[in-house]
């Protein structure tokens, strides 16, 4: 319940609770290529804590072609873990250390938890190089007393340690093999990291009359997967394939039922007491419910459940009171009634072994029920009510958010140490000491930084988290006008190239743009764009002579300044582009078409690099833009002037859309001036037309 209860205080939607053996088997089962069924293993797992044996029975559904596994036996021994191997270690590198010479009338180094944790972590190199090896050169600088240590360990004192620990599980495995012979056993799959460890699987190997010990999983990922597996088949969300399990309950539970307050008759026959096996290990699994129906004794109840072990020691799971019988009101006005009712308590063993009363009801034959009191006393822990897991979980926001509160104070103490100290490097280089404005703004800044670095290391050690933000946010206000003034020198020159680079782009589009439409565009704003283009010329050739201004001294004009200049240009070249040709309506009269419709047509938005607006009358009489910017037609050569140079094939083609373009336009226009009756054309040439 301890284990539940946390996983749901975390935050996790408990499904079941499975132990690591199970999960690993189900994933076994899954996984294992042409399983032939039935098929009976047993895993062998032994982890850093405790020893834990499964003996998991594979079949298929009697019903369904689908893989059933079945946890028929299982066994733990706290007492046996690899945990335990390394503590014997540390005590044989202890022992070794203490017999030194030097060390004589000195206490244990074993009485030094720093030095323990240090032998821990050594260990741990030890047991694995011992598992492979028959011998480990030990090598440890300075212990304690500025002492080394520096000897060879052999695989087989090691083995001798812990000889005695690995007999513990002797009474383990006789234990599941108690109703399972090793002869039934057809697989054998071990799991953890203590089984590395030869001289473990020598007694395994023993102990199950030589069988062959598989290691055909990665026991991590076989526990998550089996885990996966059982949440996924628990819900409608996914579909994966499906799988049945089953665990036999661990130990035979029983039941003592007796009256509360013992038994006030004279008579035995008046008297109850019952006494039963409620979940047989041979015969149930998890997940059963039970009813107990308890006739002619309505009374308050007393309800304990236990076990027995092999040695016939009883271990109790829980005492529960039923109360609430003598509260019923048909019984005070009629005590006689009693004998049409009948006392009925529920029981309820869940796929994660927890086993409740989950309710006690006073029922007659035409269900007339009430409800019974329950107050349960388990042998351990009891699970918690939901007040007190509101209570926990509200105390563990609180707790979350002074985490939270506390990393963000770490981080920007740290964030301020950092700035102090990286300011000072800063202050002393070299390249840095032209854009100081003297040598007094530098000793200034030094002597205030120094004054922060010991006020964060006395008062800054309680300060909270707005006080540093504010050093912060001071301390960055006096560093970064420096920091600005080699910024903005350094990169003055880049920047005026890049604001000439924008200039040269603007006059070659001017350019294109004006070498076909000059005839119809004003003077004046062509003009204007000439002399904007020049004084924004000239601006940034001024720009660029304070490349010789004093370091410093901040720079007397911003970016910003030259953006506007730059954008002067852009918006006057972007004004020309959107003036249009004025209608010729005088020509269409005269000649009864358009004088050039493919001029009036060509749609804007041709890119800077190639703009078909560029082509001259005497090379092509008009194009659509559309063709270039999709990729219709590929312009493979540029001219000297910037001028797309077409091949007689894509000529042919432009040319063709150029007649299109036309004759839609004359149609057009033939409509609109009622010399074609609209009503006389098809579909397709009115949807052409518009």
């Amino acid at each position: 319940t301890m284990v539940k209860d946390a996983a749901e205080l975390a935050g996790f939607n408990v499904l079941t609770l499975l132990n690591e053996n199970t999960a690993a088997a189900l994933m076994y089962g899954i996984d294992t290529p042409n399983l032939e069924l039935p098929k009976k293993v047993l895993f062998v797992n032994m982890g850093s804590k405790d020893l834990e044996l499964s003996i998991v029975k594979y079949y298929n559904h009697t019903t369904k072609n689908v893989l059933s596994t079945h946890v028929i036996e299982e066994a733990a021994n706290p007492n046996v873990g690899g945990h335990l191997f390394d503590t014997q270690l540390v005590r044989i590198l202890a022992e070794r250390f203490d017999n030194l010479p030097e060390r004589q009338g000195k206490n244990s180094i074993m009485e030094n938890p720093k030095i323990i944790k240090r032998l821990m972590r050594e260990v741990v190199k030890v047991k694995e190089i011992l598992s492979s090896n028959k011998e480990a050169q030990i090598k440890l600088i300075e212990i304690a007393d500025n002492l080394n240590l520096e000897f060879t360990l052999h695989r087989s004192e090691f083995e001798e340690r812990i000889m005695p620990i690995i007999e513990k599980s002797r009474q383990t495995f006789l234990k599941v093999l108690e109703n399972h012979p090793v002869d039934t056993i057809d697989d054998v799959e071990i799991l953890g990291g203590g089984l590395r460890v030869p001289k473990v699987k020598e007694f395994i190997t023993e102990m199950l009359g030589g069988k062959l010990l598989g290691t055909h999983l990665n026991p991590d990922e076989a526990m998550a997967f089996g885990s996966a597996y059982i949440a996924a088949n628990s819900s409608s969300n996914y579909q994966v394939k499906k799988v049945y399990l089953y665990q036999s309950v661990p130990d035979t539970v029983y039941a003592n039922i007796t009256q509360m307050g013992g038994c006030k008759s004279e008579h035995e026959e008046d008297c109850f007491f019952k006494h039963l096996k409620l979940y047989a290990k041979e015969k149930n699994v998890l997940g059963q419910r039970k009813t107990i129906n308890i006739e002619h004794h309505i009374e308050n109840m007393n309800v304990v459940l236990y076990t027995v072990d092999s040695d016939g020691a009883e271990s109790i799971i829980s005492k529960t009171k039923i109360r609430g019988v003598d509260k019923i009101q048909i019984f005070k006005k009629d005590i006689s009634l009693k004998e049409k009712y009948k006392l009925v308590i529920a029981f309820k063993y869940d796929k994660s072994g927890i086993l409740t009363i989950k309710h006690a009801s006073v029922v007659s034959d035409t269900k007339d029920s009430h409800f019974l009191n329950l107050i349960e006393n388990l042998a351990g822990p009891s699970p918690l009510n939901a007040a007190q897991k509101k209570k926990i979980k509200k105390r563990l926001r609180e707790a979350d958010l002074r985490d939270k509160k506390l990393e963000k104070l770490k981080i920007i103490k740290n964030e301020f140490e950092s700035l102090i100290y990286s300011s000072k490097e800063y202050l002393q280089d070299e390249d840095i000491q032209p854009y100081l404005k003297n040598e007094d703004e530098k000793v200034k800044l030094l002597l205030y930084l120094d004054e922060e670095q010991q006020w964060l290391e006395t008062t800054g050690l309680t300060a909270d988290y707005d006080n540093l933000k504010n050093k912060v946010r001071y301390l960055e206000k006096k560093i970064n006008p420096i920091k600005k003034r080699k910024s903005q020198r350094e990169q003055l020159a880049d920047l005026i190239e890049k604001y000439q680079t924008k200039l040269d782009k603007a006059e070659k589009s001017f350019e294109r743009y004006t070498r076909i439409r000059k005839k119809w565009l004003p003077e004046e704003d062509l003009e204007e764009f000439k002399v904007l283009l020049t004084q924004a010329r000239e601006y940034f050739i001024s720009i660029s002579e304070f490349d010789n201004y004093p370091k410093n001294q901040k720079l007397p004009f911003k970016k910003s300044d030259l953006d506007e200049e730059l954008k002067k240009v852009t918006r006057s070249l972007k004004s020309i582009k959107k003036i249009k040709k004025a209608k010729a309506e005088a020509d269409v009269e005269s000649h009864g078409e358009l004088s050039n419709p493919v001029e009036d047509v060509i749609p804007p938005g041709v890119t800077d690099n190639i703009e078909i607006e560029d082509i001259p009358n005497d090379n092509f009489e008009g194009l659509q833009t559309e063709d270039i910017a999709n990729d219709q037609i590929k312009v493979e050569n540029i001219g000297e002037d910037g001028v797309p140079q077409f091949s007689e094939e894509q000529r042919a083609k432009m040319k063709e859309q150029v007649s299109q373009m036309r004759k839609k336009e004359q149609l057009k226009y033939d409509v609109i001036s009622g010399k074609v009756d609209p009503e006389t054309l098809s579909a397709e040439e009115r949807e052409e037309i518009g």
